[in-house]
């Protein structure tokens, strides 16, 4: 769904999408990066290392986002 609409039901109904730099839709491989790498993000010793990243990036993207050059962002849209 992220992919071609921008958002996954759980972002939809929180009122946020993901997006890339210029605001577009992401497609599908930006989205498949994305998700192959939220495994990363989830992995118990990797934890706080993603927490660190997020904190540490100006966008506060995860290491899926940043690899990916993605970011999740309000909705404009209603």
């Amino acid at each position: 769904m992220e992919a071609y609409v921008g958002w996954a039901v759980g972002k939809k109904i929180l009122g946020m999408r993901v997006v890339d730099r210029l605001g577009s839709k992401i497609g599908f491989t930006k989205s498949i990066i994305r998700s192959l790498l939220r495994l990363v993000d989830g992995l118990p010793t990797l934890n706080i290392l993603g927490i660190i990243l997020i904190i540490s990036s100006p966008e506060g993207q995860r290491v899926g986002d940043r690899i990916a050059k993605t970011f999740v962002t309000e909705s404009t849209k209603h």
